[in-house]
């Protein structure tokens, strides 16, 4: 093997920016990538040491966490994830462990492909998800490893194994701001909580209702109509705080009333994104000026604007 050999891949921060929960379920969902990267580089050592892939293991999500996630291993290797977190170790809850499983994978791929001298196959993106999904008790609509691997905004569709995936143009999103409250909600109890729940009228109907306005809001992200999907917002995050009472989950917190009436101040509009518990704030207005202002307010309250940008589109792997 040549012992200069190296690999490397790289994974974008992601954001929700509409989808929770019904999105587990086949309805839309759309997801941000921000200019954020995990990454990681392999050498000559990995790739020739004890857990060196094999290439007959490209698509096996288990043999992809066993080499690279792997806490012991991860300390030994170059891999970068400080855009994840604060200058005080707070943890953004932009998708590190989406970004780490795309990086993973993709210099998997590059790894296999350099030791098989052969290009690194297709679909590798449905690999990344069933790999997320592995770390995560087979949970996961595959959204934000789709955004993590592509880049720009994506729209995803669970269609029973499979996922229908789309680029859609980040020109056509309102002026938005994306904030962090540093609560650190985790995930696993609000999926748990809904699943024990879901099948039953009144949460069912919730969901229904989540899926027709996720329809909507994608219509209007395609068609650039950019108030009225601003409009959407509130009629979401009403949904979002029934849904929490069905689970009997803090979805949207308690507090977060504050936060409300602080965009109605600045001409914005606000949700949380993902699971629940309000780590995240999307913030959406008709000029960038509104959230300049909203983030402002906000940071009196000592809740944080993130500086990232929408990341551009690539290739994966």
């Amino acid at each position: 093997m040549d012992t200069n050999l190296s690999v490397s891949g790289f994974g974008y921060a992601k954001a929700l920016i509409f989808g929770e929960y019904a999105v587990m379920y086949g309805a839309r969902g759309v997801a941000v990538a921000l200019d954020a990267k995990f990454e990681l580089h392999l050498n000559h050592a990995h790739l020739s040491g004890e857990h060196s892939p094999d290439p007959k293991n490209l698509f096996d999500a288990k043999d992809i966490l066993a080499n690279w996630l792997r806490p012991s291993l991860v300390a030994q290797i170059d891999a970068d994830d400080r855009l994840f977190f604060d200058d005080l170790n707070n943890k953004y809850g932009i998708g590190s462990s989406a970004a780490s499983v795309v990086a993973a994978v993709q210099a998997h791929a590059r790894a296999c492909a350099a030791l098989s001298h052969c290009a690194p196959p297709d679909k590798l993106l449905i690999q990344a998800i069933e790999a997320h999904r592995a770390l995560q008790n087979g949970l996961g609509s595959g959204i934000d490893i789709a955004a993590s691997a592509l880049g720009g905004v994506v729209g995803a569709k669970n269609c029973d194994t499979a996922i229908e995936v789309s680029r859609l143009a980040p020109h056509h999103l309102p002026p938005m701001g994306i904030f962090t409250m540093h609560r650190r909600a985790a995930t696993l109890p609000f999926i748990r909580a809904a699943e024990r729940v879901r099948c039953d009228r009144e949460p069912k109907k919730i969901l229904a209702q989540m899926a027709d306005l996720y329809e909507e809001m994608y219509a209007d992200i395609e068609q650039a109509s950019k108030r009225r999907f601003i409009e959407t917002i509130p009629r979401l995050l009403a949904l979002l705080r029934s849904w929490g009472e069905c689970i009997d989950m803090p979805v949207i917190p308690s507090d977060f009333d504050i936060v409300e009436r602080l965009a109605r101040e600045s001409g914005a509009v606000v949700k949380t994104a993902g699971a629940g518990g309000g780590d995240l704030i999307i913030a959406f207005a008709e000029t960038p000026a509104n959230i300049d202002d909203f983030a402002q307010k906000l940071a009196l309250h000592a809740i944080s604007r993130l500086p990232f940008a929408i990341a551009p589109e690539r290739d994966y792997p």
